[in-house]
């Protein structure tokens, strides 16, 4: 079994550097409680995927890379604590479709969902606490396309109960309770304005977007291209699958660098 550490280590920070001349690129890895984390191993990657330099963080959280050329870059920050891939980089193995899909297949390190009708796709790894980090990247000849990655989904046949977390235009990284009486979050007026002005922006349709979940007991936490988004207290299901989503009319959904930790 994986050895994990009690931390929550806040994994994405965005970088986008517009210049001619070379720069130091900084910053701390803090937990979610704003503590630093001390030899989290920090790498930058271009907007492809490709690390471009790597380091590690001092006592405070603190880093620096530098000699940085001008680019879009993504910095993501590891601890020590061990994750689990939800996907292995080459095969479906380990996820099972609830409906007919058009294709499901694995490309190249990414997973590839096809489908004209709504589907869910789930794991057969089963989780209560957990951090789940995945990239997205939808169609773009369907603007009203909608995905979702599911977790702590319920049921051994067809289409599960549980939590998702949107992925598509209009509510990136809203939390809907599925079979739960809809939007969780944002629910009230007042979530409304808040989740509009938080993420405002983020979600790139034409781009690789990252998405966390934070589920820990009743309180359930996303963030969307490293920023939080959702903050909630639900407890109808504490345990399940994940799962990631195609709502049909058909396009490729696209997910790559899905991985989960659990928390204690």
């Amino acid at each position: 079994m994986n050895k994990i550490f009690r931390i929550l280590p806040l994994l994405l920070l965005s970088a986008i550097l517009f210049a001619k001349d070379k720069f130091t690129v900084s910053g701390n890895v803090i937990t979610a409680e704003g503590d630093g984390i001390k030899k989290a191993k920090v790498i930058l990657m271009d907007s492809g995927g490709k690390k471009v330099k790597d380091g590690k963080s001092k006592k405070d959280g603190a880093f620096e890379l530098k000699k940085v050329d001008p680019g879009t870059y993504t910095l993501q920050a590891d601890d020590k604590t061990q994750w689990t891939p939800l996907f292995d980089g080459k095969s479906t193995k380990g996820w099972e479709p609830r409906a007919k899909v058009e294709s499901f297949e694995a490309v190249e390190g990414e997973l590839h969902l096809t489908s004209k009708v709504n589907v869910w796709v789930v794991s057969d790894l089963q989780m209560g606490d957990f951090v789940a980090e995945l990239e997205v990247k939808i169609p773009q000849e369907n603007s009203g396309f909608n995905s979702g990655l599911g977790f702590r989904l319920i049921g051994d046949k067809g289409k599960p109960k549980g939590y998702q977390c949107e992925i598509d235009r209009a509510k990136p990284a809203g939390v809907y309770g599925i079979g739960m009486g809809g939007w969780l979050f944002p629910k009230s007026k007042e979530q409304t304005s808040t989740y509009q002005k938080a993420s405002k922006g983020l979600f790139n349709p034409e781009e690789w977007n990252h998405f966390r979940v934070e589920a820990k007991g009743s309180r359930i936490r996303t963030w969307l291209n490293g920023k939080p988004i959702a903050e909630l207290e639900h407890k109808q299901s504490l345990k399940g699958r994940f799962g990631i989503q195609h709502h049909g009319k058909g396009g490729t959904v696209k997910f790559r660098n899905l991985r989960v930790k659990e928390l204690k």
